[in-house]
C-alpha cells in the first residue's frame, strides 16, 4: 500500500508551517540565539521576536531588527531515559565513522572520521563519555572502523578507552575471528561489546554470509550470568540512504523513501533469514534482539517487512534518533521476536546528538592538510555526550528471570525425530503438566495437556511446516524441560 499522498500532504503541511529565523550576517564573531551551554535544542521555542518578514532563497524567513531582543524558552537537555526495572540493558550506537589511525597515535588522516590526532581525541572523549553515561550491559557498535579486534583496532581503541573511565575489564569485545571483515565492502563495520560481569558470550560471534549487505549483522549469543537466560543480540547497519550509484528499483521512487530503498528491503529479508537458520538454531532460544541503523524511518517498506514477518518493531512513530534537512525521524531501531517481546521492560531514544547543533561535534574544521580552516566556535566544544554523533543511542530494557528447575527425567524420556514417519512425537512422561511448541519466531504452534498416568502421550507434528521448533514442557511441580527438533 502506498503512502505516497500522505507523505505529499505532510510534506506540504511542514512547508506551510515553517519560518527560518534569519541573523541577517554572513559572519559572525559570536553564535547567535544560544544558551549558556553554546546550544540550541531543537524543541526550543521563541518567546519575543521583533523582526521583519521576507522570502529568500525558497525560504520563508524573519529578519530581527535586533538579535539582543530575540527571547528564547530553551529546551532542556534530557537526564538518560529509564527503560524499567530490567536486568540487562542493551544499546545500540552509531559512532560516526570513529576511525583510530594506525593505532599508535599515526596514521591521520584517515579514510572516514577525524583528520588528525587531535580531533581524534576530541571524538574519542565524547564517544567514551556517552557510553559511559549509558551504561549498557551489552552495546552494539555502529560506524566503527573495520579493522579487526586486535589491540591497535579501533574497537579496541574504543575499549580501552571506555574501561580507564568505568573500571578496568568492565566491557569486552566480541571477536568475530576476522582481522577485517571480508563478507562486507565498507571501510566501517558493526561490533559489539559487553559487561562480562552482568552477561557471558556463549559461542562464536556469527555474521551474516549473505552479499546483498555491505556491512553484514553481526550476530552474539549472551547468557545472563544471574539466571542463566540466553537470548541473541543482533547489530545491523542496512544500506544507505544516499542516492550514488543508484538504478532501476533502487533509484528514487518519489515515495519519500529515497534511494537504495530496494536493497534495504532485501537486506530486512535476509536479516530474518540469519537469524532463523543461523542465530535461533546456534542459541537454541528464539529469544532474540535485533537492533541498529536500518536506514529507514518507522513506517518505511524494511521496516514494515521485518513487521510482516513476525516481529514487533519497539518504540513509537513520534522518537526520533536523526535529524536531516529540518526534518526528525527514527533511523535506529530495535525489533524483538514474539517470544522476548514479554521480557522488554522499556525503549528509549536518548536524544543527545538529533537535537544539537552540529557545531557542538568533535570536527575541528582543519583541513587535512594542516591549513587553519578553524572552528571560530572552537571554545563550544567540550568533552560531554551531547553532539558525540549525528545519531541518537537507542537502549532497551529486558528483565529475563531465572529458568525453572529442570525435570530429572532419564535420556529416554523425552523422544524427539525429525519428521518421524507417523508424523507424531512420542512423549514419555507420566505426569501431569502442558507442553507448547514454538516456531523459530517464537510463536506458539501448537498447546498440548499432559495428562497424569498415561506414560506414553503422542505429539501430532504432521501439520507442521519444515522447520526448527522448540517443545517447551511444565509439570504441576513447576519442573520445566526445552528441547528442540526439527520437521524436514
Amino acid at each position: 500500500k502506498s503512502n505516497l499522498a500522505a507523505l505529499n500532504a505532510l510534506s506540504v503541511a511542514n512547508k506551510l508551517r515553517s519560518i527560518l529565523l534569519d541573523d541577517g550576517r554572513g559572519t559572525l564573531p559570536t553564535l547567535p540565539f544560544v544558551n549558556s551551554d553554546s546550544t540550541l535544542r531543537l524543541g526550543s521555542t521563541v518567546d519575543s521576536l521583533w523582526g521583519i518578514m521576507g522570502y529568500a532563497f525558497s525560504k520563508y524567513r524573519i529578519q530581527p531588527v535586533r538579535i539582543s531582543d530575540v527571547r528564547f524558552r530553551y529546551a532542556t537537555r534530557p537526564a538518560l531515559p529509564s527503560v524499567g526495572a530490567a536486568n540487562v540493558r542493551v544499546a545500540s550506537f552509531n559512532v560516526l565513522n570513529y576511525f583510530n589511525g594506525n593505532g599508535t597515535g599515526g596514521g591521520f588522516p584517515t579514510e572516514r572520521g577525524a583528520h588528525s590526532a587531535a580531533e581524534f581525541t576530541r571524538q574519542r572523549d565524547k564517544i567514551i563519555s556517552a557510553i559511559a553515561a549509558i551504561n549498557a550491559d551489552v552495546v552494539g557498535l555502529i560506524e566503527i572502523e573495520n579493522d579487526g579486534t586486535g589491540v591497535n583496532s579501533a574497537i579496541q581503541d574504543l575499549v580501552n578507552g571506555v574501561n580507564a573511565v568505568m573500571g578496568t575489564g568492565t566491557y569486552s569485545i566480541v571477536n568475530d575471528g576476522a582481522a577485517k571483515q571480508t563478507y562486507g565492502t565498507d571501510a566501517i563495520r558493526c561490533g559489539i561489546i559487553y559487561k562480562t560481569a552482568t552477561v557471558t558470550a556463549s559461542g562464536a560471534a556469527l555474521l551474516s554470509p549473505n552479499t546483498v549487505f555491505n556491512r553484514p549483522p553481526l550476530a552474539q549469543v549472551f547468557k545472563v550470568n544471574a539466571t542463566d537466560s540466553v537470548f541473541s543480540f543482533v547489530i545491523n547497519h542496512f544500506k544507505s540512504k544516499g542516492c550514488s550509484g543508484s538504478s532501476g528499483a533502487d533509484a528514487d521512487q518519489a515515495d519519500g523513501q529515497s534511494c537504495y530503498n530496494q536493497t534495504r528491503k532485501l537486506q530486512a529479508g535476509e536479516l530474518v533469514n540469519f537469524i532463523r537458520t543461523i542465530v535461533i538454531p546456534a542459541a537454541g532460544s528464539a529469544h532474540v534482539l535485533s537492533m541498529g541503523d536500518y536506514n529507514a524511518y518507522f513506517e518505511e517498506d524494511p521496516l514494515d517487512s521485518i513487521r510482516a514477518m513476525g516481529y514487533t518493531v519497539l518504540s513509537e512513530a513520534k522518537h526520533y534518533s536523526y535529524l536531516f534537512s529540518g526534518l526528525v525521524g527514527s533511523l535506529d531501531n530495535a525489533f524483538v521476536s514474539t517470544s522476548l517481546l514479554p521480557s522488554v521492560t522499556g525503549v528509549a531514544k536518548w536524544n543527545i546528538n538529533a537535537a544539537e547543533p552540529t557545531h557542538l561535534g568533535y570536527d575541528d574544521l582543519k583541513d587535512d592538510g594542516g591549513s587553519d580552516f578553524s572552528n571560530p566556535w572552537a571554545g563550544s566544544y567540550t568533552p560531554t555526550p551531547f553532539r558525540s554523533s549525528d545519531h541518537d543511542p537507542v537502549i532497551v530494557g529486558l528483565n529475563l528471570a531465572k529458568k525453572t528447575g529442570i525435570a530429572p527425567l532419564t535420556q529416554d524420556g523425552l523422544s524427539l525425530y525429525p519428521n518421524p514417519a507417523t508424523g507424531q512425537i512420542m512423549l514419555q512422561y507420566g505426569q501431569a503438566g502442558t507442553v507448547q511448541l514454538y516456531n523459530a519466531l517464537g510463536q506458539q504452534v501448537s498447546r498440548i495437556r499432559l495428562e497424569e498416568g498415561i506414560p506414553v502421550q503422542a505429539i501430532d507434528i504432521s501439520r507442521l511446516a519444515p522447520g526448527v521448533y522448540w517443545m517447551k514442557l511444565d509439570d504441576a511441580a513447576g519442573n520445566r524441560y526445552i528441547r528442540q527438533f526439527i520437521c524436514r
